[in-house]
């Protein structure tokens, strides 16, 4: 005879849903239009019935806000108050970093019966405070000798005004000698030991990294998850964690990467199978590779850093996943900083499912004027949902002797990527010193000297000090060029306040900032500028005073006519438009 499964109890809520468009909310709705909040800021929530309810209402907020990593399925109800008929308000304030819900519920009987908002959940990705701007300076390892040599450095990597360093990976290197291809996931490489120190390797760079520490630089540390070096200590071992090629010797496949039109094969490095058809050894897989990724980001979080995830377009989604709800429950305060090539639909997705707080853009690949200036308007325009790090050049990269044809170059592309995009910016080592070629980071054991004859470091320093000044260039939606499409300035002015910094004043003694940088090499370039355009109310109109930033010092033009600025070759002008 069957044996008849039981039927589970519906247990009723004694909720219903409201009806379509009974209120209005001032937060948006849904995971595609997700808002992304600082840690530490009151979250500001408005509401309004559309039609009389009656005096005995009560509103609610259903979050899970400011609760922790582990605790994301704790929910709360937040009251609204009373602020007029039909008008209700409330703030939240923002203990943490997370990505967190919210809906509306609302009583018209004082608490008898409950209505949810028709609508979808609101979604907050809140992030920490050290979120707000960074400056990263990438030291590549493999041209910097020793541990020592690198703490010398970081002293003036801080003057420079840089807040975060970053290191290439810095496990034990394979036999190209590549630091993307590791031989040992939890062991540094001997070649960056201290002459005649007989301490282990990880305690050398322990100390390093207490140096970091001392001077509040953030240590950007660099994973790679993808893939391991072809005689690593696990394709020795385990080779079975490996995806298989049969077409190889070895029967390992490699990893590479492609174009549109050629798959480009990385003979130095072996694929890590994720999707191991065995489920005891692909959890063997996972968690070694979890505790390698938490084993570094421990120094990373030690030094409010954080850890850069390489190639991570190519990284398998269910692993990538798994290890970054460990990351965020282990420190949930880190920053994240992808490498993610990817359709916009996509990047958005991601980025709030994993909690992306920054995304690497291509600067260099924008080489002309129209080219910068359409890169810096999409950037501003996805600040709601995507924050860039917009850096002069990558490891990866050329120079901007290389990129951009003259290593003058370098003084204005700086200015752009500092000041006119959306507060993260960078640079790499030897940028400050004109390198004339690209720094390689294969087979190298120096500590390399740039006898350039040129020093950027005050300019760098003087830019980035301008950069952390001011509130304008560390958000985004904020920047409206006036050059009216020159060929060769970029000229823009930066005012107001974005969404992360709603809750303050604007300043009293300045109105913004007018911003203008020829990137012609060779010829001076002149520009009209028309000052009705900018959007600001002047006090004065027939007397506008501003201060230049770069050079120290002032200038007054009369705003009702035309105004003609004549810019060097490579030359830039910083304008604080006084009230």
């Amino acid at each position: 005879m069957i044996k008849r499964k039981p039927i589970p109890e519906l247990v009723p809520h004694k909720i219903k849903i409201a009806n379509a468009g009974i209120l209005s909310k001032s937060f948006a709705t849904g995971k595609d239009n997700f808002t992304r909040v600082r840690e530490g800021q009151n979250y500001h929530i408005q509401m309004h019935f559309n039609e009389d309810v009656g005096p005995n209402v009560l509103v609610m907020l259903h979050t899970n806000i400011s609760t922790s990593y582990d605790d994301y399925d704790k929910w709360r109800l937040v009251p609204f108050t009373k602020v007029s008929d039909r008008f209700y308000e409330t703030y939240v304030q923002i203990k943490g970093s997370g990505i967190f819900k919210m809906k509306i519920k609302y009583s018209l009987d004082n608490g008898e019966s409950w209505f949810w908002d028709s609508g979808p959940f609101g979604y907050l990705f809140a992030e920490p405070k050290n979120s707000e701007s960074a400056r990263i300076y990438t030291l590549i390892p493999n041209q910097s000798g020793t541990y020592n040599d690198w703490k010398e450095k970081l002293a003036k990597i801080k003057a420079m005004g840089f807040n975060f360093v970053h290191l290439l990976p810095l496990t034990a290197m394979d036999g190209s000698r590549s630091p993307y291809s590791a031989k040992y996931l939890f062991k540094p490489d001997d070649q960056y030991n201290n002459p005649g120190d007989t301490r282990e390797n990880i305690e050398q760079f322990e100390e390093f990294v207490e140096e970091a520490k001392r001077l509040e630089l953030g240590l950007c540390i660099d994973l790679v998850v993808n893939h391991v070096g072809v005689t690593s200590q696990i394709a020795i071992t385990n080779p079975n964690w490996i995806q298989p090629d049969s077409t190889e010797d070895d029967g390992l496949k490699r990893a590479g990467w492609g174009d549109h039109n050629l798959w480009y094969k990385w003979e130095d490095l072996l694929l890590i199978n994720y999707d191991h058809p065995n489920k005891r050894v692909k959890r063997e897989i996972w968690e070694y590779m979890k505790d390698y990724v938490l084993f570094w980001a421990n120094y990373a979080a030690y030094t409010n850093g954080m850890v850069r995830l390489d190639n991570f377009h190519s990284s398998n989604s269910g692993f990538i996943s798994f290890v970054m709800h460990h990351l965020r429950k282990e420190f949930p305060n880190i920053l994240i900083l992808a490498e993610f090539f990817a359709g916009e639909d996509r990047i958005k997705q991601v980025t709030l499912d994993l909690g992306l707080n920054l995304l690497l853009t291509t600067s260099w690949s924008a080489k002309f004027t129209p080219q910068v200036r359409s890169h810096l308007k999409y950037l501003h325009q996805m600040y709601g949902k995507m924050r860039y790090f917009y850096p002069i050049n990558s490891h990866d990269s050329g120079t901007p002797a290389e990129e951009f044809c003259d290593v003058r170059s370098t003084l204005p592309r700086y200015v752009i990527a500092a000041l006119y995009s959306v507060g993260y910016t960078g640079m790499v080592q030897g940028v400050e010193y004109g390198a004339p070629h690209k720094v390689p980071f294969i087979n190298q054991n120096a500590n390399l000297k740039f006898d350039t004859g040129i020093d950027y470091t005050d300019f760098i320093s003087k830019v980035n000090s301008i950069m952390m000044s001011y509130k304008e260039f560390k958000t985004g939606s904020n920047l409206l060029f006036v050059d009216r499409g020159h060929d060769a300035i970029l000229s823009a002015v930066r005012s107001g306040t974005a969404p992360d910094n709603q809750d303050e004043e604007s300043s009293e003694n300045y109105l913004g900032f007018l911003l203008l940088a020829n990137l012609d090499s060779n010829q001076e370039q002149s520009i009209e500028l028309h000052f009705n355009t900018f959007k600001m109310k002047f006090q004065d109109p027939s007397h506008v005073k501003m201060d230049e930033l770069l050079m120290g010092y002032s200038t007054e033009v009369n705003a009702q006519e035309p105004v003609y600025i004549t810019l060097k070759p490579c030359e830039s002008k910083v304008f604080k438009i006084l009230k």
